[in-house]
């Protein structure tokens, strides 16, 4: 009773303060036949159902919306209310006792995939995307399945070697902190990744739930040419934390991959651009419904304050496997890289990066983290390129389980 109360007082918090943002929100002054470049698209699954819809900045600080998905409409003041509210302010899923725990392994038995492991560079990439305003190219998807004619055999995967200082980047102090309660939004929807290779070798990352049956995140983290291509299965633990004891909690129990896709750019010619991926699960993450919002394209000011959450192997000096948040500055932007001064270390790969966008979502994912570098760590944004693959993907669904 007493978090019940807890929740309707910080929902009421947040419901008034939205409802000032909602002073700006207009009716588009134009038909959904005939609208102009919007200033982002939004791709969000709320309440089981995805939905995408591109938002427009007005004159003054106002803005509207028209629905693209599942079906196109330019949206009255009222219908915008009300699907806003929808997409921000859904009752946290409190998980029963955990479906199970056990206890923390020893470091040698698990290793942190870094991306230093072939290096990453930004300027690497830049022969193998066009780095223009202008740019028409379009990421394809690629799957395990589809590359795969006649199933998953022999796939000779090889686990990461290393202490993870390889990928570690911590610029000043290392400011990260744990997150206290990963049941709450967004964090209920970033897990620990385990990752397991033919030879019995094991690696992590961390990635994100777009909806009950995907969760993104770096290509890298699911596919190396030169260790023999594809990994071989995925286990996502979404919300994982550690208790005071040091038992392993995941509030939402474990999900096991039936397929992953990445684009074939990053196959052709792995980059920094292009290292985003999907993991697809062929039964839905129990209890979540509502998941963080993807805006494509958002541009962040430099400077503006970007945030992290995920998974790392080795922050402050100690070795975890529980989540953990962390805040910086951005310091460099390109037409498909985010750079910044956010502290990581690997297994954070493929965390997401969300800040306020608009004047109404205060955690909206515009990209990934990918690789670390001294001058900024870094990873891809989510951009109309990548769009329509990543909106596919999240459409898909189990249906992408499918191995024919």
């Amino acid at each position: 009773a007493r978090w019940t109360s807890l929740w309707f007082w910080a929902a009421f918090a947040t419901l008034v303060t939205k409802l000032r943002a909602f002073k700006g929100l207009r009716k588009c002054p134009f038909g959904h036949h005939a609208t102009p470049e919007p200033s982002w698209r939004v791709v969000q699954v709320i309440r089981g159902q995805l939905h995408q819809w591109e938002e427009y900045r007005l004159h003054g600080g106002t803005f509207c919306i028209v629905k693209l998905h599942p079906e196109r409409k330019v949206l009255g003041i009222l219908e915008a209310q009300k699907f806003l509210m929808l997409s921000k302010l859904s009752e946290p899923v409190r998980a029963p006792d955990p479906t199970w725990v056990d206890f923390l392994p020893s470091r040698s038995a698990i290793s942190n995939l870094s991306a230093e492991d072939p290096p990453y560079s930004i300027n690497d990439t830049t022969s193998w995307y066009q780095e223009t305003s202008g740019s028409t190219l379009t990421d394809v998807s690629v799957s395990a399945s589809d590359l795969l004619a006649g199933g998953r055999e022999g796939l000779p995967w090889i686990g990461v070697t290393g202490n993870d200082t390889a990928g570690r980047v911590v610029i000043g102090e290392d400011e990260r902190t744990e997150v206290q309660d990963t049941q709450e939004f967004p964090y209920q929807g970033i897990g620990y990744v385990e990752m397991i290779w033919s030879n019995g070798a094991m690696g992590r990352c961390t990635a994100f739930l777009v909806s009950p049956f995907v969760a993104l995140t770096n290509a890298h983290c699911i596919y190396r040419e030169n260790w023999g291509g594809w990994i071989e299965e995925a286990s996502f633990s979404p919300a994982q934390y550690v208790t005071k004891d040091g038992v392993i909690s995941r509030p939402y129990g474990t999900s096991i991959s039936c397929n992953v896709a990445t684009n074939t750019g990053y196959i052709h010619r792995p980059n920094s651009a292009q290292d985003y991926a999907a993991i697809f699960f062929s039964n839905p993450v129990a209890g979540l419904g509502t998941f963080m919002p993807l805006v494509f394209p958002f541009t962040p000011k430099l400077d503006s304050q970007l945030f992290m959450a995920g998974y790392p192997g080795l922050p402050q000096q100690v070795f975890s496997e529980d989540m953990w948040e962390s805040s910086g500055e951005v310091v460099a932007v390109s037409d498909r890289l985010l750079q910044y001064t956010v502290d990581t270390s690997a297994g954070q790969s493929g965390s997401p990066l969300f800040c306020p966008v608009g004047s109404f979502f205060d955690h909206a994912a515009i990209g990934m983290h990918a690789f670390g570098r001294l001058e900024g760590n870094g990873g891809p944004r989510f951009v109309p390129e990548n769009e329509a693959l990543i909106f596919n993907w999240m459409k898909d669904g189990p249906a992408a389980c499918s191995t024919n």
